[in-house]
Parts: structure tokens; C-alpha cells; sequence
């Protein structure tokens, strides 16, 4: 039997209890006694199992985000030991590499969106490939372990204002270096060559 069932049981006993007690002219003395003395001693019982299943409802939520909260402290600790200026600088060298790149390998076929200035961005870079789309990107890349991200990004409204259906989205953080930029690099030749008429 599980302690959930056996809470409900003694509180089906005390409204048992008190069910007979409203009825006190039809019991005998004795059994009014008994009654009275079950009830007195179910009372405290009930009354803490109330408590725990109204702290069980309140703490239900804040329980099931423990593991969260322990995750986003040993993220936070990792980030912090490395340090996010660091990383910034990380990202910023390494989104510079990428935009060159892309510009000198691929010039006027290739379309960047955002600033040219990788201090004025993230390390995220959408572009568009002439001759090819988006997903077709995505796909030859995937074949070369290349992983990106193509579509409207939930943000159509920019792509309506940016005049395409979609773009291509690259992005680089602290476990990318330069090898994973040439990769890219490559990989977009093998695009070229294969939607290149």
C-alpha cells in the first residue's frame, strides 16, 4: 500500500467518523465514546497529512526545477573560471576569420547580413548563396559533418524586410576555432561546385 493510499484512507476513516458522530442520538453512549476518542486521535494525523500534501502542491514546481538550477550553477562556474571577456575576445577573432573568409573566398556570390564589424555582432552570421537555397546549403554541409542552421529563423518579418525567403546561419563560440571556419569554407566550395551552373 503507498503512503498517498494510506493518507486517504485514514482520511476516509476521520469523515467516516464524523459521519457517525452527526448521528450521535442514534448511537449508545459507548459508541459515541469511541467514536469521539477515534476522532480525537485521527485529528492531529489528518491534519499533518493536510499540511504535507499542501506543501507537496506548493513545492511541486520549485522541486522539478532542481536539476536546472544545479545545470545553469555549473554553467555559470565553468563560464566564469574561463572568463566572459575571454570569450567575447574568442568570439570576436573568430567571427572576424569567418567574415573574411567568406568575403575573400566567395565575394559577390555570397550575401553577409548584419554589420561587417564582428565587434558590432555575435558569432552568428546569416548569409544566402547565389544559386543555391538555404536548405540545399544545409544539406551538403550535413554531409560534410558541417552543422548549421537554414530557414527563417522565426523571423519572417526580417526576412520579408531583408527580401528573402531564407537564409543560411553559421555559428561559432568557444569550442570553434579556425579549423571548423575552414571546414565551412570548404564546404561551401563543394556547394558551389555542385549548384554552379
Amino acid at each position: 500500500m503507498s503512503i498517498d493510499s494510506s493518507m486517504d484512507k485514514v482520511l476516509e476513516r476521520r469523515q467516516e467518523v464524523e459521519t457517525h458522530l452527526s448521528k450521535s442520538s442514534e448511537l449508545s453512549s459507548k459508541a459515541l465514546a469511541d467514536f469521539s476518542r477515534e476522532l480525537s486521535a485521527l485529528r492531529p494525523v489528518c491534519e499533518q497529512i493536510e499540511l504535507v500534501r499542501a506543501l507537496e502542491s506548493e513545492l511541486k514546481d520549485a522541486i522539478t526545477m532542481v536539476a536546472e538550477a544545479a545545470g545553469l550553477s555549473a554553467a555559470i562556474d565553468y563560464l566564469s573560471n574561463i572568463g566572459m571577456n575571454e570569450i567575447r575576445n574568442h568570439e570576436i577573432e573568430l567571427t572576424d576569420y569567418a567574415l573574411g573568409k567568406l568575403t575573400s573566398e566567395f565575394g559577390e556570390t555570397i550575401s553577409i547580413f548584419g554589420p561587417k564589424d564582428a565587434t558590432e555582432r555575435g558569432g552568428v552570421i546569416s548569409f544566402t548563396f547565389d544559386g543555391a537555397h538555404p536548405h540545399d546549403i544545409s544539406q551538403v554541409l550535413d554531409e560534410e559533418n558541417i552543422c548549421i542552421r537554414a530557414g527563417h529563423h522565426c523571423a519572417k518579418p526580417l526576412m520579408q524586410v531583408l527580401n528573402v525567403g531564407a537564409t543560411s546561419r553559421v555559428s561559432m563560440y568557444l569550442y570553434n576555432d579556425e579549423s571548423d571556419i575552414d571546414a565551412l569554407i570548404a564546404g561551401l566550395h563543394k556547394v558551389r561546385s555542385l549548384f554552379t551552373l
